[in-house]
């Protein structure tokens, strides 16, 4: 009899420990249900382009308030100091691939 009230002993400190695991967070917030940052304030410092015909041409800053479309013919070198947010007009396309198993990796 001894043996069967350890094992319900032992039994029951365990159905505790899971109920505290699983009630501890319960409520709490995750990262993808809180409010979206605000938009990331960039400052340009200046713009110096190479004109392709041995002229360099200087831009100095000015304090433009609103949305700037950038349009290039070539990329952009971007420097951050912190975490960029991407957006896309349409998602990504998304393929389902069959594994089938093949005897030499190609094939």
């Amino acid at each position: 009899m001894a043996g069967d009230r350890y094992l319900k002993l032992i039994l029951t400190i365990i159905a505790l420990e899971l109920l505290w695991l699983g009630a501890k967070d319960f409520g709490a917030p995750l990262a993808a249900q809180q409010a979206p940052p605000a938009a990331t304030r960039v400052v340009i410092a200046g713009v110096d382009l190479d004109t392709g015909n041995g002229l360099r041409s200087a831009f100095l800053p000015a304090r433009i308030d609103g949305e700037v479309r950038i349009v290039a013919t070539s990329p952009l070198k971007i420097e951050a100091a912190g975490p960029l947010k991407v957006e896309a007009d349409r998602p990504l396309p998304v393929q389902n691939v069959d594994y089938l198993p093949r005897t030499r990796p190609g094939e």
